[in-house]
């Protein structure tokens, strides 16, 4: 349980990830707050305000199910406990094992639908890989290399692509061009009576 709310701090499922169901709003938070400490003898907080409203803040993380479970007079936080939770931390532990079965399936949910949504993986030969394996590490190299002198990658595309086709302009030209007059090095020294 403790890995499910360090994972959920470090990594809130409701911004990526598994869906989890909405949390209550303050109104039934403040329900399920003064429901929860009314089952109780004596609320021993120093400031019993602060403590519910700290109580209240609490409830507005979890959903409605988790909520209804624990202030449930018969199998909630009341029927476990003798005395009022002496701070917010107990009724946090009561939640999250509460919300810890929502967020396996949850989370079971999510990495079928990303198994679902993958593209098959292609198979690859050793030859292939390893083809494919030198073409990444020389495109590497020739960025790193223009990063360390300084150029942009995109320019460096740009300026790759213009030579190129100057190339092929150049050969064009070449091989459009009528034939020039031969060269002394043309010349065939039998035929030169002729």
């Amino acid at each position: 349980m403790a890995e499910v709310v360090k994972l959920r701090q470090q990594n809130p499922p409701e911004i990526s990830g598994p869906k989890l169901p909405p949390n209550v709003n303050q109104k039934r938070a403040e329900e399920a707050a003064r429901l929860l400490l009314g089952q109780f003898r004596d609320v021993n907080a120093h400031d019993k305000e602060i403590f519910l409203r700290a109580v209240i803040v609490v409830f507005m993380g979890y959903p409605e199910a988790v909520i209804s479970a624990v202030v449930h007079p018969r199998t909630g936080l009341a029927a476990r406990l003798k005395w009022c939770p002496s701070s917010t931390a107990e009724i946090v532990e009561a939640c999250e094992a509460v919300m810890e079965p929502i967020y396996q399936r949850a989370k079971v949910e999510h990495e079928t639908r990303l198994r679902l949504a993958a593209p098959p993986e292609a198979k690859m030969t050793p030859e292939e890989m390893e083809a494919q394996k030198r073409r990444v590490d020389g495109l590497l190299k020739r960025t790193v290399e223009h990063l360390k002198a300084g150029l942009n990658p995109r320019d460096v595309d740009r300026k790759q692509r213009r030579e190129a086709q100057e190339t092929l302009a150049r050969y064009r030209a070449e091989a459009s061009a009528p034939p020039a007059a031969p060269s002394v090095f043309e010349l065939d020294p039998d035929n030169w009576d002729a």
